[in-house]
């Protein structure tokens, strides 16, 4: 089995090298030795995004990329739309549907009606287009709350709100990192970030700086 070959891996490993905090607690609490791991944080190339000037705007757009998928926290965010008051409020979700998760989500999407937008794919040479067109990312994953699509959001200067900032994402300096299912706390941040944006624009610039360390 998977599971068997992989523990047997462990049992003959000196050492292991992981590129989420996250994966090394996990390790850990399953028994691996903790200073037998090591973390050396993900990294990406961000030279095809640059910081974009967000001028002032109607409305607010919360992004959200990646599959429709419940590993990736989606199920929650939907949770939190409707108890948004914020005018003009979107959500918009870039990623396809993922076929065993589709007939759960897609249904969740439609009755939420214009209040979100999903684009089941869109190239990686047009996702700088999203990322302009966005106030803020939701990265609500259960498996750890840094993606390469954080780093790139970063990169653009666009705030980043994650499950879990890991060794990358410092809460309150570079982004926010909020508890998975604290649905309430999720909901504040929004809307204060909705209605602050030179708060936006301050921690856009500080992931902007943040992300050339990786």
């Amino acid at each position: 089995k998977h599971g068997d070959r992989k523990y047997a891996e462990h049992a003959l490993t000196d050492y292991v090298f992981v590129g989420l905090d996250f994966v090394k607690q996990t390790m850990t609490k399953n028994g691996f030795a903790p200073e037998r791991v090591f973390v050396i944080p993900y990294g990406t190339d961000v030279r095809g995004y640059r910081p974009i000037e967000r001028p002032a705007r109607p409305g607010f757009n919360v992004l959200y990329v990646g599959p429709l998928h419940y590993w990736k926290g989606l199920h929650h965010l939907l949770d939190v739309v409707p108890r948004l008051d914020v005018p003009g409020a979107r959500l918009t979700i870039v990623g396809r549907a993922d076929p065993d998760w589709a007939p759960y989500f897609l249904p969740r999407i439609a009755a939420l009606g214009d209040r979100v937008r999903h684009i089941p794919g869109m190239p990686k040479a047009e996702m700088e287009r999203a990322y302009a067109e966005a106030d803020v990312l939701v990265f609500p994953s259960l498996v750890g709350g840094i993606g390469l699509v954080c780093y790139e959001a970063m990169a653009t200067g666009l705030p980043v709100i994650t499950s879990d900032g890991d060794v990358v994402i410092r809460h309150g300096i570079d982004g926010l990192s909020i508890p998975l299912t604290d649905l309430g706390a999720w909901q504040s941040a929004l809307t204060e970030l909705a209605a602050d944006r030179p708060r936006r624009l301050a921690l856009g610039a500080a992931g902007a700086e943040r992300v050339k360390a990786f």
